[in-house]
Order: C-alpha cells, then structure tokens, then sequence
C-alpha cells in the first residue's frame, strides 16, 4: 500500500497534473467541489494516470479538503514505475 499526498484544485475545465513537488502532487480536478464529485473524479484520473483500477485507490484524509491522502494498492508494480508514469504524465500536459 502506498500514500500519495495531493493538492487538489477543483472546478477546472479539464483533470490534470500542474505540479510534481517533494511534498505533493497538484492535480486540477474537472468537478465541481460538491458531494464527493471532485473527490471521485480525482481517483478516476489518478487511477487513469498510474494503470490501476480505480477499487486500488482510497481517499484515506481529506474528503473536504484540498489537501487529500490517497492510499493506492499497486500489487506489484514499482515505485520508479510510477514515478516515471506520473512525471510522463504531467509533462505531457505540458505540451
């Protein structure tokens, strides 16, 4: 199991990564903050992003805050694998 912090900027017109840090990944979110849509809509992307289902990502803190903790379950796949899939990711949004 594995703990991603993320800041999350909801009501964007489309889901990406806007920041890779130390500390966090910045994710803008393309719902509106309202109910639990942003929050959904952020694992859908997040488990788009790192090849998982979305039943392999949690939302452990956070479900009214910015600031959200997902615990992911990758079975076997590495932690380079992953970082090398999410900065590929958020490079592409770049272009």
């Amino acid at each position: 199991m594995w703990f991603m912090l993320t800041v999350a900027k909801p009501g964007a017109k489309k889901s990406q990564i806007i920041s890779i840090d130390d500390d966090a990944i910045g994710v803008q979110i393309a719902a509106p903050p309202r109910e639990g849509a942003a929050n959904e809509e952020l694992i859908d992307y997040m488990s788009h992003v790192l090849g998982v289902k979305t039943k392999c990502i949690q939302l452990d803190v956070g479900t009214k805050s910015r600031n959200k903790i997902l615990l992911i379950n990758f079975g076997t796949t590495t932690k380079t694998t992953t970082t090398t899939t999410t900065t590929a990711t958020a490079n592409n949004n770049d272009s």
